[in-house]
């Protein structure tokens, strides 16, 4: 048996599952949301319901989401810091998709929770294990992740923080 061969090809395989994962399904009610945040009961998470570039207004979100290079998403994040316990960051591969959702169209995300969703790609906080010059984004048109986007391609984001206790 030619090892060689059989060695490139388990290279092949891993390395294909490193920059494609299979889309993940978010679970029916475990997400609650009032006004502008939306609440994780299952992952201790509070999510921003609009996009960065985005404001909420009239129960939606309002105004046209911007895309950000890896490197401008700690200032922006820091521009959240005074706003209600601040604590916003990038949320990591698993959280993300774990909002994914199985729609007829996309955007493959819970349209109610969090409206006006572009059906493209955002950012993890995770580099790519393989390559760590990549980062994962999550695609919300496709529902996959993928982790070949370099971190000069601007990408949209969604912060997200630990949650400390539910105040509805």
């Amino acid at each position: 048996m030619n090892f060689s061969v059989l060695r490139n090809f388990a290279y092949v395989i891993c390395m294909s599952a490193a920059f494609m994962a299979g889309p993940a399904i978010a679970d029916g009610p475990r997400l609650m949301h009032k006004g502008p945040i939306a609440i994780d009961l299952l992952g201790k998470l509070e999510w921003m319901r609009c996009s960065i570039g985005q404001f909420w207004e009239e129960e939606t979100c309002k105004g046209e989401p911007v895309k950000l290079t890896l490197s401008q998403v700690p200032e922006v994040a820091a521009r959240f810091e005074g706003l209600d316990r601040g604590g916003w960051r990038l949320p990591t591969r698993d959280e993300l998709e774990s909002l994914v959702s199985e729609n007829d169209s996309p955007p493959m995300i819970k349209v109610k929770t969090f409206p006006m969703t572009p059906p493209e790609a955002y950012w993890t906080s995770e580099p790519n294990f393989f390559n760590a010059r990549n980062h994962w984004v999550v695609n919300f048109y496709t529902g996959y992740s993928y982790g070949r986007v370099f971190p000069n391609q601007p990408q949209y984001v969604r912060l997200v923080r630990n949650r400390k206790k539910i105040r509805f």
